[in-house]
């Protein structure tokens, strides 16, 4: 038993560490997802900046996603998958949420 408790130890401390989990292929990549992200966010501000000119047209009162998705390639079960999947890895989405920000700050000036 006292040599099973070593063993069981460095098992624990190295499973611990290590490299970080894959990110499954299915799930768009992180720069992808920055872009795709940064361009819903642009979008997000110019409709709320255009909404207050905006008078009675409901059609100008959107954000076309589909739009978005296709100048970036994917489709809308793509994103959402992979959003899901960032949103339970929250380490990996805040990483991707500070390159849209930087991102963003660039496209300020």
């Amino acid at each position: 038993m006292k040599k099973l408790i070593p063993a069981v130890l460095f098992f624990f401390l190295f499973s611990c560490g290590g490299d970080k989990e894959k990110v499954p292929d299915s799930v768009l990549p992180k720069d992808k997802m920055v872009n795709i992200m940064k361009d819903i966010h642009m979008a997000e501000a110019e409709l709320s900046i255009n909404s207050s000119t905006i008078i009675n047209n409901p059609l100008a009162d959107t954000i076309s996603y589909t739009d978005i998705f296709s100048k970036n390639k994917i489709q809308k079960w793509q994103y959402d998958s992979s959003m899901m999947y960032y949103s339970l890895h929250p380490e990996i989405l805040n990483e991707i949420y500070d390159e849209v920000i930087n991102e963003l700050e660039k496209n300020k000036k």
